[in-house]
């Protein structure tokens, strides 16, 4: 599996070395989880998360998040334009 990153929105987790996350699913729901911070990276005042991508279409692509969220499933749907690969 290839690994992405997914743009973000990022706050101060609970532990010095994590981050709170939230991502939007394709549905335009938000998906929110704990990551260390090797996981997210910010750039020009945009935050990403990495995470590895299961499936792909010209519109989507499904991909692992690299901790469980809060609810729901750790493979969430998203939108290809939030996804940019890593390197």
């Amino acid at each position: 599996m290839s690994k992405f990153w997914l743009k973000c929105d990022v706050d101060g987790g609970m532990l010095p070395d994590e981050q709170a996350v939230a991502v939007t699913t394709a549905d335009g729901k938000k998906v929110s989880l704990f990551a260390g911070d090797e996981k997210v990276k910010s750039s020009g005042g945009t935050s990403y998360i990495v995470v590895e991508l299961v499936d792909q279409n010209s519109s989507y692509g499904l991909v692992r998040l690299p901790s469980m969220p809060m609810e729901g499933s750790a493979v969430v749907k998203v939108s290809n334009d939030l996804l940019s690969p890593a390197r």
